[in-house]
């Protein structure tokens, strides 16, 4: 019911950098009328550019969880 509250799919995930430094994350995509198809939000624990030392540009590997856990 509220304005900034939404539906979401969520998805286990871990960000892994050029390096092979990976950290545990969560995809979400967000239910929301006009939310570009081709666009995710990752979400993390802790700083993800901090943590993998990323830069603008730097490339990721995003790895999505299969199966219940």
């Amino acid at each position: 019911p509220r304005t900034d509250w939404c539906d979401a799919l969520c998805y286990l995930a871990s960000i892994e950098a050029g390096d092979g430094k990976r950290i545990e994350a969560a995809i979400v995509l967000p239910d929301v009328e006009g939310y570009a198809a081709d666009q995710i939000e990752l979400i993390a624990p802790v700083g993800i550019r901090e943590a993998l030392n990323l830069a603008d540009g730097d490339a990721i590997t995003i790895h999505v969880e299969q199966g219940e856990r």
